[in-house]
């Protein structure tokens, strides 16, 4: 699914076994609500140059990554689910002021959650665990 645009709301839908991305956002102000991404290319859910989304009770697995913010800041990410992934089950770059609560990342190759390059996260997270690498990988302040 490509999302571009604002206002949308994408709500009980399957994305699975596409070459690259399940769900790719490029707008703001839009929901995406109950959605399964599996077996995709590259990352399950994917927003670039995305604000202000609401991404709730969303479920990852088998993807290259779960959640893949690049350049998207002010989304809230409630209730998610990041499974069995081959790298991070959600990935933030160049992303900031976003809200984490209540999402859970396990199963996965590398980080459950890793912030590169993104500040001011609000984190309340739930259940990461097995996972190969780290649990949480967040920024060191001003590179120290």
């Amino acid at each position: 699914f490509g999302i571009y645009g604002s206002g949308n709301m994408l709500k009980g839908n399957m994305a699975s076994d596409n070459q690259r991305d399940g769900f790719f956002l490029n707008g703001n102000d839009n929901a995406l609500h109950g959605n399964t991404a599996s077996e995709n290319g590259d990352s399950g859910f994917s927003l670039s140059g995305s604000d202000g989304n609401t991404l709730i009770r969303n479920t990852a697995n088998s993807n290259e990554e779960g959640f893949n913010l690049t350049s998207s800041n002010r989304n809230v990410l409630k209730t998610n689910t990041a499974s069995d992934k081959r790298n991070n089950g959600l990935f933030l770059f160049l992303s900031n002021g976003n809200t984490f609560k209540g999402n859970k990342a396990y199963g996965n190759g590398f980080d459950g959650f890793s912030l590169f390059v993104s500040n001011d996260q609000l984190f309340n997270i739930f259940g990461v665990v097995e996972d190969i690498s780290m649990g949480c990988t967040l920024p060191l302040k001003d590179g120290k």
